[in-house]
């Protein structure tokens, strides 16, 4: 009787339990399908790339590997598990949806990484080719640079080159003097430059932002360069395509490598940024004399120094002995500028500008020609100032010229002429190569080139006018 209540086997409930791999991976492909769809129509919306972070890249397959597990997971259990329908969904909406965005990845991966590397390329052929200031455009915006002529100076100096705030140098200036550009300058022939990988890219700004390694390769060895690359689209048609420009506060060196020749080249810049502001400091102190015997071969100074201190010796004597009845009939010593210019012709001849050289200037004619007869006369001491004012640049990387007899070093600076006129320049240091390996190398000072006259910063117009106002020309 019991069992005649009981409904026919058919009618009861078949139940299956759903398979939890086959739901997580529905609903995983489910997600980055609609994420993905969202972020095309934004994308396409607003002119933006559509890049997500690259380890979203495993998503769409992580989906489609749990799914596929469930599939196998469903077949082994006898038909006592249920969900094979949404494993076999979620594994197609994960495969379509995750080649077509890896395949995108891939392409974008493939044409910013060219374009970057390109555009590097090229910017590293106009710094061997020496033209310096193009480089230099390229860390401007790309629709700031499309008109102006990189070979117009007097628009790049007037534009890039202001040292206002009291900066001693503009940014061009600055840039001029960086150490890749250095570094290149030692022997552009033999300075190779080598990509060795792309450390990443992202969207950046409306465009993207890549960091390629490269090696630069010479003659003083191998240097690691990160370079920092932004990519960008003109959303006013100022220019077509992607253009690029150098960020260069991203821009950095890494280790280095250095040959015999670059250990040497090292050493030259050390031992000669210390010999060369020992020297200013001389200035500074108003001993010129020994300034100057810096600028005499190191064999000579102490012959000078005897005979200086012989001739003082004598023209005290002649100013107060017996040969003048004691009138103190003044004669100039070797301790007093004037002195010096009377015993050493020389010395002289260095006040008077005769390794000074300014014939290469730039700047406009009222200015080059109110400052050349002071650049010429710039390391004679002028009272009341204690001597020339030099500011060397703390962060330049020297220039280096190297044979087998001799050494040179290039030390930039900038030379305050006046409180109006200052200048940018270089003094320029020689050894002896053999004695560069040693520990204490004999310096000597062969002279200055100037090749820009610019206004006195700010701060510099405030330490000459202390002196007061007999110590610079007006400016016109």
């Amino acid at each position: 009787m019991a069992d005649s209540l009981k409904p026919p086997v058919s009618d009861q409930l078949d139940y299956k339990p759903l398979a939890p791999l086959a739901l997580a991976g529905f609903l995983i492909s489910c997600v980055y399908v609609a994420v993905l769809a969202i972020a095309v129509l934004v994308a396409f919306s607003q002119g933006k790339p559509l890049i997500f972070a690259s380890w979203t890249l495993a998503v769409p397959f992580v989906s489609a590997a749990l799914c596929y597990v469930a599939i196998r997971q469903i077949r082994a259990a006898d038909d006592t598990r249920a969900g094979l329908g949404l494993a076999r969904k979620g594994l197609t909406f994960s495969l379509l949806a995750g080649i077509a965005y890896t395949s995108y990845w891939l392409a974008t991966d493939f044409a910013i990484s060219t374009q970057a590397s390109q555009f590097a390329d090229k910017w590293f052929e106009k710094i061997k080719a020496g033209d310096i200031d193009a480089a230099y455009l390229d860390f401007l915006p790309p629709g700031d640079r499309q008109t102006i002529d990189p070979h117009n100076r007097d628009h790049l100096e007037a534009r890039f080159n202001r040292s206002d705030g009291g900066a001693m140098r503009g940014a061009l200036t600055s840039f001029r003097r960086q150490d890749l550009v250095r570094l290149v300058s030692f022997d552009p022939a033999n300075t190779h430059f080598r990509l060795q990988n792309i450390v990443s890219w992202e969207p950046y700004e409306g465009g993207y932002l890549v960091r390629p390694h490269y090696v630069v390769s010479g003659p003083e060895g191998d240097f690691d360069l990160e370079l920092s690359l932004h990519g960008t689209e003109s959303p006013h048609k100022e220019f077509t395509g992607r253009q690029w420009r150098i960020r260069g506060e991203q821009t950095r060196f890494g280790a280095r490598r250095l040959t015999p020749v670059g250990e040497q080249t090292f050493r030259a810049r050390k031992s000669g940024r210390e010999f060369f502001e020992s020297w200013v400091q001389k200035y500074m102190r108003a001993d010129s004399f020994e300034a100057f015997l810096d600028t005499r071969p190191p064999a000579e100074r102490d012959g000078l120094r005897r005979e200086a201190a012989a001739r003082t010796v004598l023209a005290h004597f002649a100013g107060t002995g017996p040969l003048t009845g004691g009138m103190g009939c003044w004669a100039p010593g070797a301790e007093t500028p004037l002195g010096c210019e009377v015993m050493f012709p020389s010395y002289r001849a260095w006040c008077e500008g005769a390794t000074t050289d300014s014939t290469d200037l730039w700047g406009s004619k009222n200015m080059c020609d109110a400052a050349r007869p002071l650049m010429r006369t710039f390391f004679r001491p002028v009272p009341p100032r204690p001597g020339p004012i030099l500011q060397p640049d703390p962060a330049a990387f020297a220039r280096v010229k190297v044979d087998a007899q001799r050494v040179e070093l290039w030390q930039d600076c900038t030379f305050v002429l006046s409180a109006d006129y200052a200048a940018e320049g270089v003094v320029i240091l020689q050894t002896d190569a053999a004695s560069l390996a040693s520990a204490a190398p004999q310096w000597q000072i062969i002279g200055a080139k100037m090749d820009q006259v610019k206004a006195a910063p700010s701060m510099m117009s405030q330490m000459l006018g202390a002196y007061g106002p007999g110590s610079g020309p007006q400016r016109p």
